[in-house]
């Protein structure tokens, strides 16, 4: 199939495009670094090949981001998704698969696809306004849907540059490169992660009819809270594993910077109704920690 990757340059994207063509798909990779800013309709009609599907990941995905510049979010999470859609609806794509978020709700231990929807954050506003136009725009036409919530991911790839782009990230970073670990907020506030080639086994049943016009959450169902989690952190760092010297045991230091405005105390997913397709996470913390500490370390 002819596959349409939006944000095809990003972490999750990168993996899932690499998934796709071992799969025997062609993709069309659609980023704004390669110059081509979905903001702007033009930019997807200039695509002139046959589309049969559409991942739809471009994003500005991160919670803080939305709060430092909002209309940034408008742009990349509104005006940008409502452009895709309106190209699949037109092109008559036959299905568009988005990845949505864990913050389309509000703090909760144990959300469900039918639980209420109250996200707390711009971020959380935005994509949750792609989903409701997504679904407004495949009524009553032959274009099929498929909606992923996506919980923390992370691993390989992730961007190190950028403090704001995931909490994993920033955890690991902070204790890989130097001793004093910055945190927002309480240590007792908590996180589902989902490490990411489980992430893309999940997006990849979106190509299957099985889940038309379905929303399903993509997490582990583990309660992990920020101060367990830098514990785990550590615990691998002084760790020697097969192939990586740790070398002598580094002391951390915490150093609480207070919360910021949108961020949500606690988040577990509920990801039965993914699980019954036949889908399950497969990487435990530790292990998927162990690999992606290893890529920061070989990154530094």
């Amino acid at each position: 199939m002819n596959i349409l990757v939006t944000g095809g340059e990003g972490f999750i994207a990168k993996h899932l495009i690499n998934r796709l063509i071992t799969l025997g798909h062609k993709v069309i990779n659609l980023d704004k670094t390669n110059g081509n800013n979905l903001a702007d309709y033009s930019v997807l009609s200039n695509i002139t090949e046959p589309i049969d599907i559409i991942y739809h990941l471009a994003a500005q995905p991160y919670g803080r981001g939305g709060e430092i510049d909002p209309y940034n979010d408008l742009d990349i999470n509104t005006k940008a998704t409502l452009n895709v859609y309106r190209f699949a609806e037109k092109h008559q794509v036959k299905k568009v698969i988005y990845t949505s978020t864990m913050a389309v709700y509000s703090d909760n231990s144990n959300a469900k696809e039918t639980d209420e929807l109250n996200p707390l954050s711009n971020y959380g506003v935005s994509k949750l306004f792609g989903e409701y136009s997504l679904k407004k725009h495949t009524k009553n036409t032959s274009t099929q849907y498929t909606i992923f919530r996506l919980w923390n991911t992370y691993g390989p790839g992730q961007d190190l540059n950028n403090e704001y782009k995931g909490l994993m990230q920033a955890m690991c970073r902070q204790c890989v490169y130097g001793d004093t670990v910055k945190v927002t907020g309480s240590l007792n506030r908590y996180r589902d992660h989902v490490y990411v080639d489980d992430v893309v086994d999940a997006l990849i049943l979106g190509l299957n009819p099985t889940t038309d016009n379905e929303v399903f959450n993509i997490s582990t169902g583990i309660k992990v809270t920020i101060k367990d989690l830098i514990n785990t952190i550590i615990q691998v760092l002084n760790s020697p594993t097969p192939g990586r010297s740790i070398g002598d045991k580094k002391e951390y230091k915490i150093h609480n910077t207070g919360s910021h405005k949108g961020d949500q105390f606690g988040s577990v997913g509920n990801s039965q109704k993914l699980q019954s397709l036949g889908w399950a996470p497969k990487t435990p913390l530790h292990m998927g920690l162990e690999n992606f500490i290893q890529y920061i370390i070989e990154h530094a």
